[in-house]
């Protein structure tokens, strides 16, 4: 993760952003440890998928340099 943020601050970019599942608690952990801030949440987009997928929920995480 530090060298794609080394890199995105070279290529001055004004920061990052990914996204997750809910339920991926690892990740979720690791991106806040990261410096990444969570900043929205979409409800809707693995509906249409089947069990267990539909029932996450999609996690945006952002950070800002």
């Amino acid at each position: 993760m530090q060298k794609t943020i080394e890199w995105a601050k070279t290529e001055e970019m004004d920061g990052l952003a990914l996204e997750t599942q809910d339920n991926n608690l690892l990740a979720c952990r690791f991106y806040s440890k990261c410096g990444f801030k969570l900043g929205a949440v979409n409800t809707m987009l693995y509906k249409n998928l089947e069990k267990p997928f539909c029932d996450a929920t999609a996690v945006y995480w952002y950070m800002k340099f």
